[in-house]
């Protein structure tokens, strides 16, 4: 398993949602060429149809998610999938051989499983869930909380019901 395509999928969706940049400072994307974020070294260069992606991830997507909407890329180091689902954004990522790296699924509060919710809320019920990053990798699934109040962003990361800050900063009343 290439180590750096791993690396660069989980800093991605670390980022992926990334709370503090409004979305008048974003910039857009052509719909052709996405590009991850600074210091993944990664570009998605061009849409891709089925029959440019190995047929191994291509079984694998078929037969564990059952959607025709979907868009695919290429990577420097393999595919990823991107689709819809009940408002979940889902992005499948494969190695260049087929193999599923990771599933990063992005999502409002109103999709957070219940123990997690739980595991959140009695210490930080002061502050607004406004976007989840939920990522599948190595059999692993670690949680990535945007929360935010009046004074405060913060990022929670829960992995194995161990929940950590990752990261907070001041909110300049940007919202």
């Amino acid at each position: 398993m290439n180590t750096s395509f791993v690396s660069a999928c989980l800093v991605w969706s670390i980022m992926a949602i990334a709370p503090l940049i409004s979305s008048a400072q974003e910039a857009h994307p052509k719909k052709d060429q996405l590009t991850l974020p600074p210091g993944t070294n990664e570009t998605i260069t061009n849409a891709a149809t089925r029959k440019e992606i190995n047929i191994k991830a291509v079984r694998d997507f078929v037969k564990n998610f059952p959607v025709s909407n979907e868009s695919w890329y290429k990577l420097k180091d393999g595919f990823m999938a991107r689709f819809m689902l009940y408002d979940i954004q889902y992005k499948v990522y494969y190695n260049t051989a087929g193999v599923r790296i990771c599933v990063l699924q992005l999502y409002k509060e109103s999709h957070l499983s219940l123990d997690i919710l739980q595991l959140v809320k009695p210490t930080y019920w002061d502050y607004t869930i406004y976007n989840v990053a939920e990522v599948n990798y190595l059999s692993k699934t670690v949680y990535f909380i945007y929360l935010k109040n009046k004074a405060m962003y913060k990022t929670l990361r829960i992995v194995n019901g161990e929940m950590e800050v990752v990261n907070e900063f001041l909110n300049a009343g940007v919202d």
